[in-house]
């Protein structure tokens, strides 16, 4: 499954497609909101702290 929040913003996606796939999952999973790259960043920091 696609994410669609990075559909809008190509540095979203670019972004995104840096981070660990576990990082990725997680994020897609979470289901949480977001429209920014500062709130995708904040986001995968978070979940990175977590389980790396």
């Amino acid at each position: 499954m696609e994410p669609s929040f990075y559909d809008f913003d190509p540095s979203v996606r670019a972004y995104f497609e840096t981070l660990p796939p576990i990082v990725q999952g997680l994020i897609i999973e979470s289901g949480i909101k977001i429209c920014t790259l500062g709130e995708l960043q904040m986001v995968a920091e978070r979940f990175k702290e977590q389980y790396e």
